[in-house]
């Protein structure tokens, strides 16, 4: 049970982040208005294959947490956006892998200067040690969610 100090923590941190963003990763227009051509599942299946690269069908479809068959409409939708390419494997032609385009890749790439830039940013008004905190703890908070989320999955 978390108590009254854990939740006004959590809520504090959610504001920090909620802030951050806010005021450092706002994206430009030209990137709001491509987003709002995404359904969620799109945006969910172009960022998980962002940070993967070329993916099979299936593992795509497990990472976003959609049947294959799901997966593979919103692939459809994809491509048809000119975002990933789809292609069958040389080696078995009954695999099918996901890739972002080059205009996929060069939208991640304009995406990721633009937020390396404002984090870049955010950290400037600390100092060194600051700095490494900061990263050392949200590193450790990142890691220590993981495993209690995998030790809570393996439960069920």
């Amino acid at each position: 049970m978390k108590t009254a100090g854990q939740q006004g923590q959590a809520q504090r941190f959610m504001s920090a982040i909620e802030g951050v963003i806010d005021r450092e990763v706002r994206p430009d227009k030209e990137v709001v208005d491509a987003l709002l051509d995404f359904s969620p599942p799109e945006m969910r299946a172009v960022m998980w294959v962002g940070r993967r690269g070329k993916s099979v069908m299936s593992d795509l479809a497990k990472g976003i947490g959609v049947p294959l068959s799901t997966a593979t409409r919103i692939v459809n939708r994809l491509v048809k956006k000119g975002i990933v390419v789809r292609r069958r494997s040389d080696l078995d032609r009954r695999i099918v892998e996901v890739d972002l385009s080059p205009i996929g890749y060069e939208y991640k790439a304009s995406f990721h200067a633009k937020r390396l830039r404002a984090t870049q940013r955010l950290l400037a008004p600390l100092d060194d040690e600051e700095r490494e905190t900061l990263l050392s703890l949200m590193e450790r908070a990142l890691q220590l969610s993981s495993s209690s989320a995998s030790k809570k999955r393996k439960r069920v």
